[in-house]
C-alpha cells in the first residue's frame, strides 16, 4: 500500500509540473509530445530503480541508473515546491486584483490586459523556477558529496559510573550510507 500511495503522489507531482510547464510554451505537437515523454521518463526512473534493486545480482548498469534517478528525483522535489509557491503567489495576486477592482469603478481606467505580456511573464517565471532548481540541485549535490565535518565535544555527566568514563559516542546526522555514499567515502 505504501508504494501505491508513494507512486501515486510521485505521479501527481509530475502531472502537475507537466501541466504547469509544457502548455504555456505553446510548442508544436511533436515537441509537446517529446516533453511529455521526458516527464514520463522522469516519473518512471524512481519506480524502475527501486524495482531493479530487488533483483540479484544487481544489473551492471544499476549504479548509473541510480545516480540518474537520484539526481532527477532531487531536482523534481526542488521544482515542485517552487512551482507551487509561484502558482500560489499568482493566485493571491489575481485574487487581490479582483477584489481591488470590485471596490473601484469595476475596472474603469485600467489599461487592457496584454496576453503577450502574460505569456512572456509566465514563461519567464517558469524558466526562473527551473533555473533556481538547477542551481539548488548543484549546491545540494556538492554538499551531499562533501566530507562531513567532525566535531569533538566533551559532555560532562554528573554521577557517571567509572566504568563509562572515557566512553565515546558517535553521533552521525544526515549521512546515509547507500549507493551514493559508500564505505570508502565514510572511512576517508
Amino acid at each position: 500500500m505504501f508504494f501505491i500511495t508513494a507512486f501515486t503522489i510521485w505521479f501527481l507531482i509530475h502531472l502537475y509540473l507537466g501541466l504547469r510547464l509544457i502548455p504555456p510554451l505553446e510548442l508544436k505537437k511533436p515537441m509537446r509530445w517529446l516533453l511529455w515523454a521526458v516527464t514520463l521518463t522522469l516519473f518512471l526512473l524512481v519506480p524502475i530503480t527501486a524495482s531493479l534493486r530487488t533483483i540479484y545480482p544487481v544489473p551492471t548498469f544499476y549504479n548509473a541508473l541510480f545516480w540518474t534517478s537520484f539526481i532527477a528525483a532531487g531536482y523534481i522535489l526542488l521544482v515542485f515546491p517552487l512551482m507551487a509557491a509561484k502558482d500560489l503567489a499568482c493566485l493571491l495576486s489575481k485574487s487581490f486584483s479582483a477584489l481591488k477592482s470590485r471596490f473601484k469603478n469595476q475596472g474603469v481606467g485600467h489599461p487592457p490586459r496584454n496576453p503577450g505580456r502574460r505569456y512572456f511573464l509566465s514563461n519567464a517565471l517558469n524558466l526562473g523556477v527551473i533555473g533556481v532548481s538547477g542551481i539548488l540541485s548543484g549546491v545540494a549535490m556538492n554538499n551531499a558529496r562533501a566530507l562531513p565535518s567532525i566535531k569533538e565535544v566533551d559532555v560532562p555527566i554528573a554521577g557517571l559510573k567509572e566504568s563509562l568514563d572515557g566512553f565515546r559516542i558517535a553521533h552521525i546526522t544526515d549521512t546515509h550510507i547507500s549507493q551514493s555514499i559508500h564505505r570508502s567515502f565514510m572511512q576517508g
